[in-house]
């Protein structure tokens, strides 16, 4: 565990001096940096076909034999 600690902050360290160089050298060259962590992108909202056949399936996989637990599918 020692090992660890003594590893992970110089790994740490020469990344962020790498990350450094390439940003540095990007705004020479009159670019805009990378960027490190990119976020996720948003789902679009489902069509309301979608949502139908969601529906559809929620349906299928609660059915028992009845009625019971059906949600009823608009159009």
């Amino acid at each position: 565990m020692t090992l660890l600690y003594m590893l992970l902050p110089a790994a740490m360290a020469l990344w962020a001096y790498r990350q450094g160089l390439r940003d540095g050298m990007a705004r020479e060259r009159g670019k805009p940096p990378a960027p490190v962590i990119t976020p996720p992108k948003r789902k679009p909202k489902p069509s309301p076909e979608q949502k139908r056949w969601e529906q559809i399936i929620d349906n299928a996989e609660k059915y028992d034999g009845t009625a019971n637990g059906q949600k009823k599918v608009t159009k």
